[in-house]
């Protein structure tokens, strides 16, 4: 057996441009497992989770986030077709045979969506707790003068408006996010991975690779058909929901537990939205079992 190399960092040619991905494990392998970010983070962040694996699996830079050069839209955001896409355009030109996809937030709504485009490059799925609103708010998101009136007044929206992208140092940006609440959990490692995936050189130190307004942008994606794409995972897949009620709602979550039945669907007891950073080792663990059927 090939031992493990750590991760390569790659550029990989897409339609109107090139996504970055980290690539993890057994690089000599065809790529096995393609994992998916959530808004506002990158693929480094989530290495630790995909060095644990025997597999070649890559971790995308999606649109907008990381060291991906694939052009901004300028038309508002109603969905997450445009990542859906390009994840597509990447595993048809990238990847031979069936693979894993795994998403985590935005990333889970993008990988539900891409099996359910294209569903024979999909051998199983691990979905981490994406944005699941009720079917009859989608419609909400289509309406220009609703799209902006969320920019203004949406909580997320508005944090990610409101962020500063520019620090002098990365060692003053990790001492700032070692005082927010959603980042105190993190180890050091993935904060820093977290921090060196997503920043690049500025002429006043450095600055965050996903644009403020476009993180912000992004939060008001949700014209998307989370639960019908949930119907058509593979039978080898979880779904994993954190108790923290961050990106769904009850109502939300029994409408999943229905779709995935009890032993396929797990609301992890404790669990933040940003469980995969804070315990990447469960993560790898609830992976390798997929893996092993």
């Amino acid at each position: 057996m090939i031992k493990p190399r750590g991760y390569e960092r790659r550029f990989h040619d897409l339609r109107d441009g090139q996504i970055s991905a980290i690539h993890c494990g057994d690089l000599s392998r065809p790529i096995e497992l393609v994992f998916l970010h959530g808004n506002g983070f990158n693929g480094l962040t989530y290495r630790h989770i995909l060095e644990k694996l025997p597999v070649h699996s890559v971790s995308l830079d999606l649109r907008g986030h990381g060291f991906s050069t694939l052009p901004i839209p300028s038309e508002p955001l109603t969905s997450f077709d445009i990542f859906k896409e390009d994840v597509l355009d990447f595993i048809r030109r990238h990847t031979d045979g069936q693979i894993m996809i795994v998403g985590h937030s935005l990333g889970g709504a993008v990988a539900l969506m891409v099996n359910q485009a294209q569903p024979d490059k999909i051998k199983s799925a691990l979905i981490l707790d994406p944005p699941t609103l009720p079917s009859s708010w989608r419609f909400l998101f289509r309406i220009p003068a609703v799209n902006r009136w969320l920019m203004k007044n949406f909580s997320f929206a508005k944090k990610a408006r409101a962020r500063t992208s520019i620090f002098p140092d990365e060692e003053t940006l990790f001492k700032h996010y070692k005082t927010k609440r959603a980042f105190k959990a993190f180890t050091s490692e993935i904060l820093r991975d977290y921090i060196e995936g997503g920043t690049r050189p500025h002429k006043d130190g450095i600055e965050l690779c996903c644009d403020p307004k476009w993180e912000a942008r992004v939060f008001l994606g949700h014209d998307n058909d989370i639960f019908g794409a949930a119907k058509k995972l593979p039978k080898n897949s979880f779904y994993i929901m954190a108790s923290e009620r961050m990106a769904s709602s009850p109502l939300t979550r029994l409408k999943i537990r229905f779709i995935m039945g009890k032993h396929r669907m797990k609301i992890g007891e404790g669990f933040a939205h940003l469980f995969p950073m804070e315990d990447p080792d469960y993560v790898a663990a609830q992976l390798k079992r997929l893996l092993a059927n």
